[in-house]
């Protein structure tokens, strides 16, 4: 069976858009993503460190530069990750929905296989126990966080917020996930579903908000 022209758009678009949506960072996106991601950048490499060396130095090289480059271009270039979201949500709320669940499942997988490598009793993505916590967390963040992400743009487009504003706002979030992520590594489960109710409200308010909001009046 042939791989018809439409099919190939289909896959594509989702780079299609991102190549479109790619904006040079501003000295304050650049400031601020460095804030944001900093800590949660700092945790990580504190955990991974405990769990990996000294016996696999090379797996612990690899997460790093995954985790440095992922967080680094999420803090960075949240203005295109932004407008991303802008472009792959005028789809429909679904579309965005499942694309962002395939990306943070992607993610995780990654983590986890690499684990696997240096540590085989590693629960890997296919096995029903990796399901027990992470698809709540999963499912739940896909949902609360596409809302985020348009109550966002709404609050942006409608000319309530600027630029910066929206940057700073997404890299609170971003700040928020960052540390919650560290948190259900070290399985501190207790402490962590807090983080993530907190999150969850977070998102949900910032829907509301955007979606009760009124066009700024033009002067």
């Amino acid at each position: 069976m042939s791989v018809t022209p439409s099919l190939i758009s289909e896959i594509s678009f989702p780079f299609r858009a991102l190549a479109c949506a790619l904006t040079w960072p501003t000295k304050n996106e650049v400031v601020g993503g460095v804030i944001s991601k900093g800590p949660g950048i700092f945790v990580s490499i504190a955990w991974w460190t405990s769990l990996l060396l000294p016996n696999h130095p090379v797996i612990f090289a690899i997460i790093i530069t995954i985790t440095v480059l992922h967080e680094g271009f999420h803090g960075i270039w949240v203005y295109s990750w932004q407008e991303f979201q802008a472009i792959i949500g005028s789809r429909s709320f679904i579309y965005q929905t499942v694309l962002n669940l395939v990306y943070m499942q992607v993610t995780l997988a990654i983590y986890r296989i690499l684990t696997w490598l240096a540590i085989p009793s590693t629960i890997l993505p296919w096995q029903a126990a990796y399901w027990r916590d992470v698809s709540i967390v999963v499912v739940a963040g896909s949902v609360s966080g596409t809302l985020g992400y348009r109550g966002l743009n709404a609050l942006y487009d409608k000319g309530r917020i600027g630029r910066h504003t929206r940057s700073h706002i997404q890299q609170g979030r971003d700040l928020f996930l960052a540390l919650a992520s560290s948190i259900f590594a070290s399985s501190s489960m207790h402490l962590f579903w807090i983080l993530f109710a907190l999150q969850q409200l977070f998102d949900y308010t910032i829907f509301v908000v955007g979606w009760l909001a009124r066009p700024r009046p033009s002067r």
